[in-house]
């Protein structure tokens, strides 16, 4: 079995299957209000689910960090990228009207990526904060997160079947105010976080 580190001391587990490893360290910071926060083994890093599908490695080191923290800096991650998405979202919709179809699919996986990335880690950190699911602020976010996830596969299917003016105005029209939405609960959940720090 494999030499295990956590934030840099020597742990003996019982577990030696990899989920089971990941579970035991996961529990064990849970206990001290951290979570694991990158794994590496023999010094490549990788997420939780590389570090389950791994085979071999001899040392592998875990790192944490306190929850509060994490999901400070996730916040300020999500609110610096609103910006670039809301952009990326707009030269979409310019690059069809242009009739760029190529460049305009290339730059909408990114933006897909990045808006589901937001979307996940902002939802996580609504989690772990303890937003309830009847709170306003949380409702209108998650209408707005299903609205971005069906525009955003509409505007693929017309990709698909050769369609660019209207994605191009769906894009322009519909997806910005649902940016703005994501962007006033990221700041509802920076308050949230902040005054459990005071």
């Amino acid at each position: 079995m494999a030499k295990i580190f956590l934030d840099g001391v020597d742990l003996t587990l019982d577990e030696d299957e990899k989920g089971l490893v990941y579970e035991r360290v996961s529990s064990i910071l849970a206990g001290q209000n951290r979570v694991v926060y990158s794994i590496s083994v023999d010094g490549v890093e990788m997420d939780p689910q590389a570090f389950v599908a791994t085979e071999g490695g001899s040392i592998v080191e875990f790192s944490s960090m306190e929850v509060g923290d994490l999901v400070t800096q996730s916040l300020v991650s999500s609110e610096k990228y609103m910006p670039k998405l809301r952009k990326g979202v707009i030269d979409i919709a310019n690059l069809l009207e242009q009739e760029k179809i190529e460049n305009a699919m290339s730059m909408s996986v990114q933006a897909m990526e990045g808006l589901d990335w937001v979307l996940s880690s902002v939802g996580r950190c609504a989690s772990i904060l303890g937003c309830r699911s009847e709170e306003a602020a949380f409702v209108k976010f998650q209408e707005a997160r299903s609205g971005l996830e069906m525009i955003m596969g509409s505007v693929v299917d017309s990709f698909e079947s050769g369609k660019t003016f209207k994605p191009a105005l769906v894009l322009r029209e519909e997806v910005p105010p649902l940016l703005d939405v994501i962007s006033e609960f990221v700041s509802y959940l920076q308050s949230q976080s902040d005054d459990r720090k005071n």
